[in-house]
């Protein structure tokens, strides 16, 4: 598979987030929405998810650290369930997609963008960013819009 590989920088944004592994990430980013619908809070962001592994060690999914953000406003004081940071400003080689949804096209992009990194001497310098700029439903099937990033040096 080939894909369209690109960098930009990304502003700094501060995100509420739950973690958890990314077989649940619907489940933790519907946690979230819900913490924040109690809270009187409205998301001021696209949903983010950031995964705590590089392509190179290629953990079993199962095994990887992941959180669900979103920035929100008005501003909210963190709990038990959901922590606040501010990702910051990052160079990022990434590429977009838009398609059906699925864990196994998540790796194929997150792969495939790795290797342009390689090939084009960047090493990665923080977790990897999936953007969900759109997700809907068409005949009971998930579809996406978003950006997979990767912060580089």
């Amino acid at each position: 598979m080939m894909v369209e590989v690109a960098v930009k920088t990304v502003k700094p944004v501060t995100v509420y987030c739950v973690e958890g592994i990314p077989p649940n990430l619907g489940e933790l980013l519907s946690r979230l929405m819900e913490w924040l619908r109690r809270k009187g809070a409205v998301t001021a962001s696209d949903p983010i998810a950031l995964f705590h592994a590089t392509p190179d060690e290629a953990p079993p999914v199962e095994e990887i650290r992941c959180e669900a953000c979103v920035a929100a406003n008005p501003p909210q004081e963190p709990d038990e369930l959901v922590t606040r940071r501010t990702l910051p400003e990052v160079k990022v080689a990434f590429t977009t997609y838009e398609g059906p949804q699925s864990a196994e096209k998540d790796i194929s992009l997150v792969v495939e963008v790795a290797k342009w990194m390689k090939q084009n001497g960047y090493r990665q310098v923080g977790p990897v960013r999936q953007v969900y700029h759109r997700l809907w439903l068409e005949d009971d099937k998930a579809f996406v819009e978003m950006e997979t990033q990767i912060p580089i040096n």
